[in-house]
C-alpha cells in the first residue's frame, strides 16, 4: 500500500528554486565602465531593477513559505499549482534584466508588471488549494476571506500597473511596489490571535461539559465550557495554549468560577491534568473550602489557585 505523499520534498525543490532565481539576479549585474562613483549613480535604474525584484523574491517565497504550512499532502493539483508559481516566478530574471537595459522605458515595465501580475495569480491557486480545501476548524472565515480580499485586490493592481506603465512607467512600477508592501507580513490580521480555534471549542465544550457536577445543572453546554476554560485560564496560564488574561477578565473568572464544585477540573486542556481538591484544613477554619492544585504543567508540584482564600 502506496503512503501519502508529503509536501517536504515540494517545499525542500522551491526553496532551491528561489535561492537560484537570486543567484540569477546578482549575475545580471554589471559593473560601470568607468571607475568613479558619478558612473555607478549612473546606473541607477539597474539597482533599482535589481532591489525591487530582490524584495519580490523575497516576499513570495515569505508567502510561499507560510501557505505550505496548511499543505498535508502532496497532492497532483497542488503540484502542478506549484510547478505554475514557480515558473512564473522564473521569468522574472529577464524582465528584471529588460528593463534595466531599457532604463525603465514603458514597455518592459509593463512587462515587469505583468509578471508581477502572473505570479500573484498562481498565489492565488495555491490559496485555492491550500486554504480554501482545508477543513473549517482548522481556518476561520475571516482569515479566508481577508486572504482572498487581499490577493485578488493586489491581482487587479498589478493588472491596472501594467495598463499604467504603458504611458507612465515609474507610476506602474510604484503601484507594484505599493502592492508588495501588502505581503510583507504573510498572516492575514488577526490570523493568529486566538489560541482557540472553531473546532478545538467545540471539542472542549463537549468535554467540559461531562466534568460538570451534577450541583450545576442549568449550565448549558456552552457556558459550563466557558466556566471552565475561565477558570483553566487563571489558575493554570503557563499551560500550552492558554491565552493571557487581562485584570478585568481575571475578576470575571474568580466571580464565575467561586462556586466551582469540588472535584471539578481546574485545567480542561488536553495534556493537563490539573485538577483542584478541597483541603479538610481550610473547610475548618474559614468555613469555605481552600483548593490546592497539582499539575506537571505549573512549576510548582503544589500550587494554591490564586483566587481561593484559606490556609493550604
Amino acid at each position: 500500500m502506496l503512503h501519502k505523499v508529503t509536501p517536504e520534498r515540494l517545499s525542500t525543490f522551491s526553496d532551491g528554486v528561489f535561492a537560484i532565481l537570486i543567484t540569477v539576479l546578482v549575475l545580471e549585474l554589471r559593473p560601470p565602465e568607468q571607475p568613479t562613483f558619478k558612473a555607478l549613480l549612473s546606473l541607477w535604474p539597474t539597482w533599482l531593477s535589481y532591489a525591487v525584484s530582490y524584495l519580490f523574491i523575497a516576499i513570495v517565497w515569505v508567502n510561499h513559505h507560510y501557505l505550505m504550512r496548511y499543505a498535508t499532502e502532496a497532492t497532483p493539483r497542488l503540484l502542478w499549482f506549484n510547478f505554475a508559481h514557480l515558473f512564473s516566478m522564473s521569468l522574472l530574471p529577464f524582465a528584471t534584466a529588460w528593463m534595466a537595459v531599457s532604463e525603465l522605458a514603458p514597455q518592459p515595465v509593463a512587462l515587469y508588471a505583468a509578471v508581477f501580475f502572473l505570479v500573484n495569480a498562481t498565489y492565488v491557486l495555491l490559496i485555492w488549494e491550500l486554504v480554501d480545501r482545508t477543513a473549517a476548524d482548522k481556518v476561520s472565515p475571516r482569515v479566508r476571506r481577508i486572504m482572498h480580499l487581499r490577493s485578488i485586490a493586489t491581482l487587479c493592481l498589478f493588472g491596472l500597473a501594467a495598463v499604467i506603465a504603458l504611458r507612465y512607467p515609474l507610476a506602474g512600477l510604484g503601484v507594484c511596489i505599493a502592492c508588495l508592501i501588502v505581503y510583507l507580513r504573510p498572516d492575514p490580521p488577526g490570523a493568529g490571535k486566538s489560541g482557540i480555534t472553531v473546532g478545538s471549542r467545540r471539542n472542549l465544550s463537549s468535554a467540559l461539559a461531562l466534568r460538570l457536577n451534577s450541583s450545576h445543572p442549568s449550565l448549558t453546554r456552552t457556558r459550563a465550557a466557558d466556566r471552565l476554560l475561565l477558570e483553566a485560564r487563571v489558575a493554570a496560564p503557563e499551560c500550552a495554549g492558554v491565552p493571557s488574561l487581562g485584570p478585568r477578565e481575571i475578576q470575571a473568572a474568580r466571580l464565575e468560577t467561586s462556586d466551582a464544585p469540588n472535584g471539578a477540573s481546574a485545567c480542561g486542556l488536553d495534556g493537563c491534568d490539573r485538577r483542584s481538591s478541597a483541603s479538610p484544613a481550610g473547610s475548618r477554619k474559614t468555613g469555605r473550602p481552600a483548593f490546592r492544585s497539582r499539575s506537571p504543567c505549573s512549576p510548582r508540584s503544589s500550587q494554591r489557585a490564586p483566587w481561593r482564600r484559606g490556609p493550604p
